[in-house]
C-alpha cells in the first residue's frame, strides 16, 4: 500500500499581504523544528534585534519574556488527522496546517 505524502502548508502574512508561503514534506521537518521555524519566521518580520536576542539568552534570576507563542491544535479522535500551528505577534500571523 502506497502512502500519500503529507505536507505542512505554511503561510505568513501581514494583514492581507502574504509575506512567505511554502509547502514542506512532513518527512523533512519534525513538529519541534517546525515550531522553531515559525518562531524564526515571526522574529524576522515582527521583532527587533534586541527582542530576538532576548529569546536566545538565559540570564539567571531574570524573567524571560516570551514574545512568540506557538499554539498547536489537533482534531478529535474520530476525525481524519488534522494538525494546525498558529502564532501571531503584532500584525504578523503564521498559519501552518497539515495537508495531503
Amino acid at each position: 500500500m502506497k502512502q500519500i505524502p503529507k505536507y505542512w502548508k505554511i503561510v505568513c502574512s501581514r494583514h492581507t499581504s502574504v509575506l512567505y508561503q511554502a509547502q514542506i514534506n512532513t518527512k523533512h521537518i519534525s513538529e519541534r523544528l517546525l515550531e522553531q521555524f515559525i518562531r524564526t519566521l515571526i522574529s524576522k518580520y515582527a521583532l527587533s534585534d534586541n527582542e530576538i536576542m532576548e529569546q536566545h539568552t538565559r540570564v539567571p534570576f531574570k524573567n524571560k519574556k516570551d514574545y512568540i507563542s506557538v499554539v498547536r491544535t489537533g482534531c478529535d479522535l474520530n476525525e481524519p488527522l488534522k494538525i494546525n500551528f498558529s502564532s501571531q505577534v503584532a500584525d504578523i500571523y503564521v498559519d501552518v496546517c497539515l495537508t495531503e
